[in-house]
């Protein structure tokens, strides 16, 4: 049976009653995107009650905060993990649920909790792949913290019923790590409203000549944003723009053009995108780029790195180029490929928009883990006899 299938007859007349969800998402980075997005296409599935709750490292005012700011000793990190185990708490606390939807690390703790609930966890990457790039920080798995760690986040994937991954490389890492069994784990990408990132309505209206590379990353020396403002301050004639998404300080220089106050899914980051030219994000380190789906549905050819999941999205050659991390030089001559034909930049900007709506259409990603929780939910309802 499909998932849209078991859609469908889940909303019917046979099963009036929603499967009572709980959504506990810790909204970091590009998690508050998939967060938003995922709500958006809930809103459209009746037989889907879902109960929201953020996990979040920071509450302004919340006694941990102010007890933190009252003793000066306690140490930031160790108390952003402690509000975000205690969110993670009171999510439960708000069931009972049919089923659970996380993402959260704080899993870890409450295994047995998950096992009683049946629960798709959401994973982008594992831990040890993320040990393993050097801008997260390495780590020595020898230690037995790090054994101790592994052990938990081994239980937690066992309490899981289910594990989505993001990418073929993120379900790899979950399989060869934790000795997961390969049919527990579904892949299934992060995915974008179409309706909303789309090519501008006519290509030759932005009215000037000056060629546009946008980067969009948070973290802007994790990105390779470092990389970009190299490879911009080398180049020997000033006919091109840097354009620049990030929350970090980065001082605007000729040709760099930085934008620090634009949010995700707003009209100024689409903009952006419709005016651009070519996107870039040669990340040191990634687990999945979500800004490169929304750059290809908005028809830019894009150029990215081969870092984690990353080259998942891309089919080299046909809409974009994938780098090797770190590498300037290829950075560059991808960069400068690109810039140097129009007709190529057009062709493979085509090919980005095919792409996205072939495999990154929001309406379908989405409903993949809706329809899966449905499935654990009525499962769980017929095991309870209610």
């Amino acid at each position: 049976m499909t998932v849209h299938t078991m859609l469908g007859q889940a909303a019917s007349d046979t099963q009036p009653v929603p499967y009572r969800v709980g959504f506990l998402i810790e909204t970091v980075a590009g998690w508050a995107t998939y967060r938003e997005n995922l709500e958006r296409v809930a809103q459209k599935v009746p037989m889907v009650d879902a109960q929201w709750h953020d996990v979040t490292f920071e509450k302004p005012g919340g006694w941990i905060e102010k007890l933190r700011d009252r003793l000066r000793v306690l140490p930031v990190h160790q108390t952003a993990i402690v509000r975000a185990i205690v969110e993670f708490h009171r999510g439960l606390r708000e069931g009972p649920y049919e089923a659970i939807l996380t993402n959260s690390g704080m899993s870890v703790l409450f295994s047995p909790r998950l096992r009683k609930t049946p629960t798709l966890l959401v994973v982008d990457s594992t831990q040890q792949q993320l040990d393993e790039m050097k801008e997260y920080g390495v780590i020595d798995h020898s230690s037995w913290g790090q054994k101790l760690k592994l052990r938990l986040r081994c239980r937690t994937f066992d309490a899981a019923a289910l594990v989505l991954a993001t990418s073929q490389w993120a379900k790899d890492g979950v399989v060869g790590t934790y000795g997961v069994p390969e049919d527990k784990v579904v892949v299934n990408p992060h995915g974008v409203d179409l309706s909303f990132w789309r090519p501008r309505d006519d290509p030759a209206a932005r009215g000037d000549t000056v060629r546009r590379v946008l980067f969009v990353g948070g973290d802007f020396r994790r990105k390779g944003g470092e990389l970009l403002l190299d490879w911009i301050r080398r180049r020997p004639v000033q006919d091109v723009e840097l354009h620049v998404v990030t929350r970090d300080p980065v001082a605007p220089t000729p040709c760099v053009v930085v934008h620090d106050d634009i949010g995700p899914n707003s009209r100024e980051l689409l903009q952006l995108y419709q005016e651009a030219d070519v996107f870039v994000l040669p990340s040191l380190a990634e687990a999945f780029g979500i800004a490169t789906i929304e750059a290809m549905a908005c028809g830019l050819p894009v150029v990215v790195s081969d870092a984690g999941g990353t080259a998942d999205i891309v089919d080299h050659g046909i809409n974009g180029f994938i780098t090797t991390a770190g590498d300037s030089a290829d950075l560059e001559s991808a960069l400068e490929t690109l810039l140097a034909d129009a007709g190529r930049r057009r062709s493979m900007g085509v090919q980005s928009r095919r792409i996205a709506e072939e495999r990154f259409d929001l309406e379908k990603t989405a409903r993949v883990p809706l329809g899966l929780l449905a499935d654990l939910a009525a499962r769980h309802r017929r095991n309870r006899g209610t």
